[in-house]
């Protein structure tokens, strides 16, 4: 633990030895995780769906740009709700419905883009950056108690 803390956010490079590191290590550098923003775009979203009431909730259905964002939105609300405000209840939804989670995120992400307004930026951007990896390991829980 001293040592992931001493080399800081390298520990969440790929290829480093400590991809299996607790996650929440991620939560102690200004980096930070971009999973954690997708659960907060997703909480949000959420949270504005419940507040926003039934009407402006079919609305957003009737919409040809937000209906796929809004209806994922209401399914996640739905399979979510039996929890509550149990924290054990809503975590473990919340574990079962991560995929749907990270999507409802992604959705948002692409609506934000695009309505902002266009850059006057005169060259072409480029991504150069890669991801190591895009697939998510569904064993990493029992790969980590290996190593424990």
């Amino acid at each position: 633990h001293a040592l992931r803390l001493e080399v800081g956010s390298y520990a969440l490079m790929h290829d480093t030895g400590f991809e299996l590191a607790d996650m929440l290590l991620t939560c102690k550098f200004a980096e930070g995780d971009s999973r954690i923003l997708q659960q907060k775009l997703s909480r949000d979203r959420l949270r504005a769906l419940t507040k926003g009431g039934v009407g402006p909730a079919l609305a957003s259905l009737l919409s040809p740009q937000h209906a796929a964002e809004s209806l994922l939105a209401m399914q996640l609300a739905l399979a979510l709700a039996p929890a509550g405000r149990d924290p054990a209840k809503l975590a473990a939804a919340m574990d079962t419905h991560w995929e749907g989670l990270y999507r409802l995120a992604d959705m948002i992400a692409e609506r934000h883009i695009a309505n902002a307004p266009r850059s006057q930026f005169a060259e072409r951007c480029e991504e150069r950056v890669k991801g190591a990896d895009t697939r998510f390991d569904h064993a990493w829980k029992e790969k980590l108690a290996t190593l424990m």
